[in-house]
């Protein structure tokens, strides 16, 4: 019972990190298909000069959040690195300790 109790936070951080990263990915996923919708259009001569604005704003609308998702997940991966290293240090720290004293 014990074990499964404190492996639940884990399985709930763990999770939350797989759901922001394919966040993240469908954002981007996102992102990339106007712009490239934007590229075609515009290369064809489909979007008139005054609908240029409406297009660019488009792409506007989507960046902001790819970007804040971005960066949620490069220091949700820093908060594991910095967790990892300090449970090392900590663990080379007692390993190294004198006990006579």
């Amino acid at each position: 019972m014990l074990r499964t109790l404190t492996r639940l936070p884990f399985k709930m951080a763990f999770s939350s990190r797989v759901r922001v990263y394919h966040a993240w990915q469908n954002a981007d996923a996102e992102l990339r298909q106007i712009q490239q919708a934007h590229e075609r259009n515009r290369a064809q001569g489909r979007i008139a000069p005054d609908r240029l604005g409406h297009s660019y704003s488009q792409i506007g609308d989507v960046r902001p959040s790819v970007s804040a998702l971005a960066v949620v997940v490069s220091l949700i991966g820093h908060c594991a690195d910095v967790r990892r290293n300090d449970a090392r240090w900590k663990q080379s720290r007692n390993s190294s300790t004198c006990h006579g004293w």
